[in-house]
C-alpha cells in the first residue's frame, strides 16, 4: 500500500495541465474500443492527406497518375486502410515527404497569404509525423512483448490485384491493428498499458484540426503559451471568446490536479498512520 501511494504521488508530480483550443472542435468522445479509436485516427490522417492533394485512396485508372512515396511527387496511392503499425508507417512516410514538399513551396512563394498556408500545411503534417511515430513505437513494443522478431514489410504479393490494397492482417491481430472493422467486431480489444491508452487518447483529442492556442502548466510552476497565426488574425470579439474558454479550461485542469493531490496526500497519511499503529 505504501509503495502504491508513493508511486501514485510521484505520478501526480509529473503531470502537466495541457490546454488546447482548436478550430472545429466536436464534442464527440473517443470510442470505447481501442481498436476502433486507432482506426478512426488513421482514417482522419488519411482524409487530411487527401485534402492536401498528397494521396489517392482508390487505385489510379488510366486517366490518373500516382507516384512512389520516395519520388517527392504527389499524389501517392495509399495501400493501407487500417489502424495498425503498417498503416501508420505509410502515413508517417507520406506526411514526412508532404511536410518537406509544402515547406519548399512556402520558401519559394512570393505571396504572403499563400506562404502562410503552405507553412501551416507543413506544420500540421509534421504533427501527423510525430503522432504516427509514437503509435508505431507503441506497436513495436507490443511486437517485442509478443516475441515477434524483426519487422518485415508484408510481401507485395499480398496486395489485392483488384483494389491495390493490402488485406487485413488477421494473423497479427493479437498485437497489431491492421484489420478492418468487421474483423475488429469479432476479436478481443487490444490489451494495452495505461500509458498506451493515454497515448491513444491524447492523439485522438488533438486530431487534425488547427490549434488556435495552447498552454502547458508544469507542476513546478513553469508555464508555456503558444499563439498561432489563426488566433492572432481573429477579430477582437472572437479572441475574447477563445481566451475565456482557454482560461476557464486551464484553471479547471489545475484545480482538478490540486484536488487529486490533496486526496492522495490524505490517503497516504491515513495509510502510514495505520502501518505505524500496527507496528507499534
Amino acid at each position: 500500500m505504501r509503495d502504491y501511494l508513493k508511486n501514485l504521488a510521484s505520478d501526480l508530480l509529473t503531470l502537466e495541465v495541457n490546454t488546447i483550443v482548436k478550430e472545429q472542435t466536436t464534442s464527440s468522445k473517443m470510442p470505447a474500443t481501442r481498436r476502433v479509436a486507432l482506426l478512426e485516427i488513421a482514417r482522419g490522417y488519411r482524409e487530411l492527406l487527401v485534402d492536401y492533394g498528397l494521396v489517392l485512396l482508390q487505385k489510379p485508372d488510366n486517366n490518373t497518375e500516382a507516384y512512389p512515396i520516395d519520388s517527392g511527387k504527389f499524389p501517392v496511392f495509399m495501400q493501407w486502410h487500417f489502424g495498425g503499425e503498417y498503416s501508420f508507417k505509410e502515413i508517417y512516410r507520406i506526411a514526412q515527404k508532404g511536410a518537406d514538399y509544402f515547406a519548399e513551396k512556402a520558401a519559394k512563394s512570393k505571396n504572403y497569404e499563400q506562404m502562410q498556408e503552405y507553412e501551416e500545411n507543413s506544420k500540421l503534417l509534421l504533427r501527423l509525423v510525430k503522432h504516427s511515430s509514437n503509435l508505431i513505437g507503441m506497436f513495436k513494443m507490443r511486437r517485442k512483448d509478443y516475441g515477434i522478431g524483426e519487422d518485415v514489410w508484408p510481401a507485395e504479393s499480398l496486395v489485392s490485384e483488384e483494389t491495390g490494397h493490402y488485406p487485413p492482417l488477421e494473423d497479427m491481430a493479437e498485437w497489431n491493428n491492421d484489420v478492418d472493422l468487421s474483423t475488429i467486431n469479432k476479436i478481443d480489444d487490444l490489451d494495452l498499458t495505461p500509458d498506451q491508452v493515454t497515448l491513444i487518447r491524447k492523439t485522438w483529442e488533438i486530431g487534425t484540426q488547427k490549434i488556435l492556442m495552447q498552454t502547458i502548466v508544469q507542476i513546478d510552476g513553469d508555464i508555456t503559451n503558444y499563439l498561432t497565426n489563426q488566433f492572432v488574425n481573429l477579430t477582437p470579439e472572437l479572441k475574447a471568446i477563445v481566451l475565456n474558454l482557454h482560461n476557464d479550461a486551464t484553471e479547471s485542469g489545475a484545480r482538478i490536479w490540486n484536488m487529486l493531490f490533496k486526496t492522495v496526500s490524505q490517503l497516504a497519511g491515513r495509510a502510514f498512520r495505520k502501518i505505524f499503529d500496527r507496528n507499534g
